[in-house]
């Protein structure tokens, strides 16, 4: 199995269930998402709710893109 690459320079730290829920808000912040692109962010945020998933912890925040595209002329 290939494991896929978000392209973060440093992702985020699981090692507590702490971290890994501060990790996660912070993907849904619009700082974060634009500091990182759109779709690192998203990618990030299914990596950290996979995590969560597998220490048994629930997940009811999907992802919601809080950028807004700005069109160049």
């Amino acid at each position: 199995m290939v494991k896929k690459k978000c392209g973060l320079k440093n992702p985020m730290n699981t090692r507590s269930n702490q971290q890994l829920l501060f990790g996660h808000a912070l993907t849904h912040t619009g700082k974060f998402q634009m500091e990182q692109g759109i779709g690192s962010a998203k990618c990030e945020h299914e990596r950290l709710v996979k995590k969560m998933e597998e220490r048994g912890m629930k997940h009811k925040s999907p992802f919601k893109p809080r950028v807004k595209r700005v069109r160049r002329k």
